[in-house]
């Protein structure tokens, strides 16, 4: 709807700019038909300017948090997350307002095919007539001549006589230079764009032009030595007229009269027409740029040895609870940064009705390294976590399951408590630590989420992921930055095996979240891309902050285990994927840390 709104406005700013330029400063002048054409390029200008694109490149310093989709294989704990209730649709006007706008847009068109109808069944009903190129057509009603292409129109009842020979050569000129094209590209202009009040006035317009063309070289042609203007006054007559045809006689005859009597203008006049170029050009970068950020590393963001506060060797903690505010958070970042040779930053902070904490993310960036988000952790009520500051690292403990969740210069993994396995693996999990070998799972889910936040790095990264590992056709097209979010994109998505889907949105404030999910049973994967709300009705979900899982007994664990392995693949760890297989016989799902520990590995 916006996008519609976005395109009707600038398509009239383009015109205004034609319509007010002719009206003030071409419309007394004697180019007739440099005007013509002037108007017509005013036609066209209005439908393709707002289509043009001007791109340009920004580069702005790598953001703080940057998403990558499909999330890292090391998540903090294995976390319940309630299925948000389904909230009714609000009705939707805009919907409405489309509708109506089509409906009366299909009105002018069927009233327009009415005349044109009704003026072929006039045509055909006369006597014809062929001379050279034109065709006349003398037909038994009273009607003012008029023409139709190279069809000449008159009544039987009009007597020959100089002036009507005179009005033949007005409707010669119309004829021989295809004025009919111009008087229905007017109408169908009219037709779709009703709803500018300017259409309605360039249409008007357009046709006052033609008549001044043909007035003023049907005049030079009259060697009857009858006044040209007396006779436009004396065929002032209320008669039949159609409406898509040029007639002779016309409600602006004092105009007309006007403009024969006035003088050639002088040709230091043409200047006017090239004034509408640079507001033309203005109007293009004011409203027709498109921004495209480019990321890069920047020094500013970085914290070099001599402007941060001399580090000392021991170490910070705090810890973090439900009750937890964003003030202690923020204290707590900022007393760790004036320690430490690092950034810290909190965010993902989602509070209950009750302003408790319930989700939380820790991020942290390094000299010389871009930020690194590392984990996202829900609290229960009586959870507690400790924020543990060293000098290289920056650490989250979490008691009650003995893990600990660490982000340095290298990246972020996860430390669990010692747990019985057997088989060798050495060289990939330690030379003293043995694991289980076992089928795996064939049967799994995958879930990707594009939202406002997204970058274009991300949109590439998910797309060469698609087409090398899961050899789909993903692709991305109408990318438009506004404010560092995304409002307008077009995503499309082929398997390859006959589905086939797309889905596009645009809003100022950020485009709704976008998801591709596959349902992977065997070596079949059904796939699907649409909104994310479509599939929030799904006993699981994946994106890139979470993964969700249900209680025992529930298919969700079974999909979450499939899901981890179709991570392994993402993240191209097939050998990895060999060893690393799940048994939900062993694991205890009254509390899960069973399930949690074997996640971590």
């Amino acid at each position: 709807m916006e996008a519609i709104v976005d395109y009707l406005l600038k398509s009239a700013g383009v015109l205004s700019i034609f319509v007010l330029v002719y009206h003030f400063l071409l419309r007394r002048l004697t180019f007739f038909n440099a005007n013509r054409w002037f108007l017509l390029a005013g036609i066209a200008a209005s439908i393709l300017f707002p289509l043009i694109e001007i791109t340009q490149t920004v580069y702005v310093e790598q953001p703080e948090q940057m998403v990558y989709l499909p999330q890292q294989l090391a998540t903090p704990m294995a976390m319940v997350l309630e299925q948000p209730p389904v909230e009714a649709t609000p009705f939707n006007y805009g919907m409405l307002a489309i509708y109506l706008y089509l409906a009366i847009t299909l009105f002018f068109l069927g009233k327009m095919m009415v005349e044109l109808s009704s003026l072929r069944s006039l045509i055909r009903s006369g006597n014809k007539k062929i001379e050279g190129k034109f065709v006349f057509v003398s037909l038994s009603r009273k009607l003012t001549p008029f023409s139709f292409f190279n069809y000449i129109c008159y009544s039987e009842n009009d007597q020959q006589s100089p002036e009507l020979d005179l009005i033949i050569d007005h409707e010669k000129v119309h004829a021989r230079e295809w004025h009919s094209i111009d008087l229905l590209v007017s109408h169908l202009f009219r037709a779709v764009f009703w709803i500018n009040p300017l259409v309605w006035l360039l249409k008007r317009q357009i046709g006052e032009n033609l008549e001044f063309i043909a007035d003023s070289k049907a005049k030079i042609q009259n060697t009857s030595g009858i006044s040209y203007e007396r006779t436009l006054l004396s065929t002032a007559a209320s008669h039949m007229q159609p409406a898509l045809a040029n007639n002779f006689f016309t409600p602006f005859i004092k105009k007309r009269i006007l403009m024969l009597q006035k003088e050639a203008s002088a040709q230091w006049n043409a200047y006017k027409y090239a004034l509408i170029l640079p507001v033309i050009v203005l109007f293009l970068y004011s409203f027709n740029v498109v921004e495209e950020i480019e990321y890069i590393k920047g020094d500013k963001a970085q914290i070099s040895n001599s402007e941060t506060t001399a580090v000392n060797s021991k170490e910070l903690v705090f810890d973090i609870t439900s009750a937890t505010t964003d003030d202690q958070l923020e204290e707590y970042r900022k007393q760790i940064e004036s320690q430490f040779n690092y950034q810290l930053k909190f965010d993902d902070l989602e509070r209950d009705v009750n302003s408790s904490l319930k989700t939380i993310s820790v991020s942290a960036k390094f000299p010389n390294r871009e930020w690194e988000k590392g984990f996202t952790i829900e609290l229960a009520p009586k959870d507690l976590l400790l924020i543990m500051a060293q000098l290289d690292a920056i650490k989250v403990h979490i008691p009650k399951d003995k893990t600990t969740l660490s982000i340095n210069k290298n990246g972020s993994k996860v430390t669990i408590p010692d747990v019985m396995i057997q088989g060798d693996v050495s060289g990939i999990v330690g030379e003293s630590e043995d694991i289980i070998v076992r089928k795996p799972l064939s049967d799994h889910t995958l879930s990707f989420k594009i939202d406002a936040t997204s970058t274009k790095k991300d949109l590439e990264a998910m797309k060469s992921l698609f087409e090398e590992e899961y050899d789909i056709k993903f692709d991305y097209s109408k990318l438009k930055f506004k404010n560092d979010k995304i409002v307008r994109l077009k995503l499309s998505l082929d398997d390859k095996k006959g589905y086939k889907a797309s889905k596009k949105d645009a809003d100022t404030d950020g485009i709704d979240p976008i998801c591709v999910t596959a349902v992977v049973k065997g070596d079949v994967a059904k796939w699907n891309l649409g909104s994310c709300k479509e599939t929030a009705s799904n006993s699981y979900t994946t994106n890139s902050n979470y993964i969700a899982y249900g209680r025992a007994g529930d298919t969700k664990i079974d999909s979450l285990m499939a899901t981890v392995n179709g991570q392994f693949k993402a993240y191209s760890l097939d050998s990895l994927q060999q060893l690393v297989q799940f048994d939900m016989a062993q694991f205890d799902l009254q509390n899960l840390d069973s399930l949690q520990n074997i996640l971590q590995i």
